[in-house]
């Protein structure tokens, strides 16, 4: 699981690259088709495209967590993870450049950083076309990777919680898109979502999220125990359903089959109805893992009592014992020939204390006497 998390988030990394770089190109190279990346979308601003590149080269040059010494060591920084971590901080700085820009009403050209105009950029972009959500995203997820190692002592991962912010904005921005509406200040008419744009951030931050899959919030989600795999079921249809019952809604809207006091009741009912299957479903699984762990333990409890059986049994004498007839010493496996009290304190729990039966004392009583100097009469 944490494997395939880390590979996405490679990947996640290296298609951000590369389609900020595409639209970067088709601002040196002067072709209008690829500042967009898709036919009938607003451009992409050179700056958001920079900012793009340069965060999913950090992502990708931090895809693999940092080495750890011990507790209280800072951990050694690679020529990569520095490369990285740079990387991520011009990202944070074009972020907040660029809405330091918007709030004082004033347009850092930071296109101009990236080739002279003419030359370059035959149609600079200003910088007032980025809207401020792109603007706090690119602040957000900059601030993410730049942290993204750093812990607490509760275990709590800063970066996570940045980046998540950043992702919602850019849900936000995918669900607007969706249904044709702006949300208000953050999306201006100058500024439209474009759907590049909100792919690649969701792009980004689900791969910098995945990139430390066992730490933070991401540990509860991909574990094997059994919350893990609940949480991995239930949340993509977290996500999906109300999106897409929405969706079904706003189509029912347009054709007026429904009305506003319709769609209201429709999304609760529908919404209510999934989830309701969803937790049947969810149930029904639990009880047979539930099943299937009550026969593992009874055959548990089962194969501890053989064992205990066994153990019991193992020094217990059975079958043939070859004896000597004349001095009834008995025959190991070995085939080396013991005293019967040396067989039997090796091959069971018995010990040993020695004395003399009635019989023997009356025959050793006969040997003393007969041994015995004899005493004559004077």
């Amino acid at each position: 699981m944490s494997r395939s998390l880390r590979r996405y988030s490679s990947c996640a990394g290296l298609f951000t690259v590369v389609a900020g770089s595409v639209a970067l190109a088709g601002w040196v190279l002067a072709i209008p088709t690829l500042r967009s990346l898709l036919p009938g979308q607003a451009v992409l601003p050179p700056q958001t495209a920079l900012a793009f590149v340069l965060a999913g080269l950090a992502l990708w040059l931090l895809r693999d967590a940092a080495p750890r010494t011990a507790p209280t060591t800072v951990p050694p920084k690679t020529f990569r993870r520095r490369l990285g971590e740079l990387c991520a901080g011009l990202v944070g700085l074009i972020g907040i450049l660029t809405l330091a820009g918007l709030l004082l009403g004033k347009s850092p050209r930071i296109e101009s950083w990236l080739g002279p105009t003419g030359i370059g950029f035959n149609e600079p972009m200003p910088s007032s076309r980025v809207a401020v959500a792109t603007a706090l995203s690119f602040c957000l997820a900059g601030c993410g990777l730049l942290l993204l190692d750093v812990e607490t002592r509760r275990g709590h991962r800063p970066a996570q919680f940045l980046l998540l912010a950043a992702g919602l904005g850019s849900l936000l921005a995918l669900i607007a898109y969706a249904y044709g509406v702006r949300l208000l200040a953050l999306m201006p008419p100058n500024a439209p979502p474009t759907l590049p744009m909100v792919v690649l951030f969701l792009t980004l931050v689900s791969g910098a999220l995945c990139a430390r899959p066992a730490h933070g919030l991401m540990a509860p989600i991909t574990s094997d125990n059994l919350g893990g795999k609940l949480a991995r079921r239930l949340l993509p249809a977290a996500l999906a359903v109300p999106f897409l019952v929405g969706l079904l809604i706003e189509a029912g809207e347009h054709t007026g089959w429904l009305g506003v006091a319709d769609d209201t009741a429709l999304f609760a009912g529908l919404t209510i109805l999934v989830f309701v299957v969803l937790n049947w479903s969810h149930a029904r699984e639990l009880n047979r893992i539930e099943e299937e762990r009550r026969q593992a333990s009874e055959e548990r409890e089962r194969l501890i009592e053989q064992l205990q059986e066994a153990l019991a049994n193992v020094k217990t004498l059975r079958g043939l014992l070859p004896i000597c007839a004349q001095c009834k010493k008995i025959r190991d496996d070995n085939g080396y020939w013991n005293q019967v009290e040396v067989y039997l304190r090796n091959h069971s729990e018995a010990t040993f204390t020695h004395g003399l039966c009635p019989e023997c004392v009356h025959q050793f009583m006969r040997e003393l006497e007969h041994l015995s100097p004899t005493t004559t009469p004077d």
